[in-house]
């Protein structure tokens, strides 16, 4: 079990990508200053949703860690140091993809388990 619990750990604070995270912060820094261009904000869209889904296998691992620990996923974080408000980037939001969904439908879901 020790194996497995530092697996996960491992893969819980496996960073995004130093140019994943570097071409988004550069996009999200353009379209901040409204000098985004077309073909960059698809290009920022990719760079979001890859980033979501980096993300969203993160609280799984977490979710999974807290099952095997057999604590809720918000006990894991709070003892982990891991606030919830990081579980999604709420710095790109528009109509079409509220990044808050994301954490709603985590929160949800992994409460009730």
């Amino acid at each position: 079990m020790a194996n497995t619990e530092a697996a996960l750990l491992l893969r819980i604070n496996h960073p995004i990508p130093a140019e994943l995270q570097q071409g988004y912060d550069l996009l999200l820094a353009k379209r901040q200053t409204e000098t985004l261009l077309p073909n960059e904000y698809d290009d920022l869209l990719r760079l979001t949703e890859q980033i979501e889904t980096l993300e969203a296998q993160r609280v799984a691992t977490l979710a999974e860690l807290a099952r095997l620990r057999g604590t809720s996923l918000r006990a894991l974080m709070t003892r982990l140091g891991i606030p919830p408000e990081s579980w999604v980037n709420t710095e790109f939001s528009d109509q079409k993809r509220a990044p808050e969904r994301l954490y709603t439908c985590f929160s949800a879901r992994l409460e009730t388990k």
